[in-house]
């Protein structure tokens, strides 16, 4: 089954913990042939993905220069 968040969920950094330990949990409960829960990202969630990973590097990598 695969899963969109949505609300204040989006771009939550705890939202793949709820996912798993939460929704998973209860909709494998009471629905026996649920196995696994998948989150699925919006286009715009992979982009934002994209540009803090690579964020995130130029950072690192300005910090090293830094030393």
């Amino acid at each position: 089954m695969k899963v969109r968040m949505a609300g204040s969920c989006v771009g939550c950094p705890s939202s793949s913990a709820t996912l798993k330990n939460g929704v998973e949990n209860m909709l494998m409960h009471y629905i026996p042939e649920v196995k696994k829960i998948e989150q699925v990202l919006s286009p715009a969630e992979v982009e934002g993905e994209k540009a803090l990973s690579s964020l995130e590097e130029r950072l690192k990598l300005q910090k090293g220069s830094d030393l």
